[in-house]
């Protein structure tokens, strides 16, 4: 019974590694021979990060506009926001816009859609989060929503 389990195992085993060995070679080398790697070139111009003044959201937005992407900044702080701003601008030399939303409120979607209304925007990273005062347990969290 061991031995079928062990076979069994080393088969799964196998069968995982050939297809990462067949991801990557077709990440590599077949879908850019073909044309059919993701191009950022293909979306809109402008990519929308919310939660962009910090931690991964802030990363997003600086990845984007490495790529060539004009970046709207979306959070709640806008001097943070201008700062991230100023840094991507001067490092990539892309296009920014600034939008300083607190989205715990209700009536900041008529603001988002003047602001973003026009743009033609390719790629949205919804990051925006809000944190507690101090760290809770998950399950904790789900009690007091109720």
């Amino acid at each position: 019974m061991w031995e079928v389990v062990g076979k069994a195992a080393v088969v799964l085993l196998a069968a995982r590694v050939c297809w990462s060995l067949l991801k990557g070679v077709y990440g590599s080398f077949l879908a850019a021979a073909l044309g059919l790697h993701l191009s950022l070139k293909k979306t809109g111009d402008w990519a929308v990060v919310t939660g962009a003044t910090d931690g991964i959201g802030k990363a997003y937005a600086f990845e984007l506009a490495r790529r060539g992407l004009k970046i709207v900044l979306v959070s709640r702080n806008p001097f943070k926001l201008q700062n991230v701003a100023a840094e991507i601008s001067t490092k990539y030399g892309v296009e920014t816009k600034i939008v300083d939303v607190d989205f715990t409120k209700d009536d900041i979607y008529d603001r988002l859609q003047r602001e973003l209304g026009e743009m033609d925007v390719g790629v949205l990273v919804n990051n925006v989060g809000m944190g507690f005062e101090h760290p809770e347990y998950f399950n904790e969290l789900l009690d007091c929503q109720k």
